[in-house]
């Protein structure tokens, strides 16, 4: 009894890591952007491809000199997808408080090794 007790406390600590560090986040994206025909690229609605495109964003010369990031990304859909590339679009929320799009592109980078690809992303503000 002590054995199989031990062994259950082993494996829902093991789920715990695995699940807080991101590991199931990125093996349960890897099936569903396989079932879409287009793996080892993320899909639009995945929290990883929603970071790079944040990430791509907020990097960006335009808003680095603004000092504007993205807060918020909601309102994901997807535009097109092949093997080569998924297009996304979403609603952002802005960290000066205004509200506006996020266009962003995974595209399989074919001089890359399996699994790397570029980001293209592009956030304008909506009109007041």
């Amino acid at each position: 009894m002590r054995k199989a007790t031990i062994a259950l406390a082993t494996i829902a600590v093991l789920a715990v890591v695995l699940y807080s560090t991101g590991f199931m986040d990125g093996f349960t994206e890897n099936f569903a952007a396989a079932r879409e025909g287009h793996a080892w690229l993320p899909t639009c609605e995945s929290q990883h491809g929603q970071d790079f495109a944040k990430h791509a964003t907020d990097n960006s010369p335009v808003a680095k000199q603004g000092g504007i990031t993205v807060v918020l990304v909601s309102d994901v859909k997807k535009v097109s997808a092949s093997a080569e590339k998924v297009e996304c679009t979403s609603t952002v929320l802005f960290s000066d408080n205004t509200h506006g799009t996020m266009d962003y592109i995974f595209t399989k980078e074919p001089s890359q090794r399996t699994g790397q690809y570029l980001v293209r992303a592009r956030a304008v503000r909506a009109d007041p």
